[in-house]
């Protein structure tokens, strides 16, 4: 999976939320130099972040697919 639900395998996903996605961890990574984060934990929270959001994704669908 990468930024906006694209799949690399394919999927379901729109331009829009890839936009979206690659604007909010810019804002991430812009408010973490603001608050003057080490610069070598920039990608490790960002990094965080994405693994988190990723798990929470899979875990939602994986509860759509059993409703069904």
């Amino acid at each position: 999976m990468l930024i906006g639900g694209v799949s690399i395998l394919g999927g379901l996903g729109s331009i829009t939320g890839v936009a979206l996605g690659a604007v909010l961890v810019s804002t991430i990574d812009n408010a973490l130099i603001l608050t003057n984060t080490p610069l070598q934990y920039n990608n490790i929270i960002i990094g965080v972040i994405l693994i988190c959001a990723v798990a929470l994704d899979a875990l939602h669908r994986g509860r759509l697919y059993k409703q069904r």
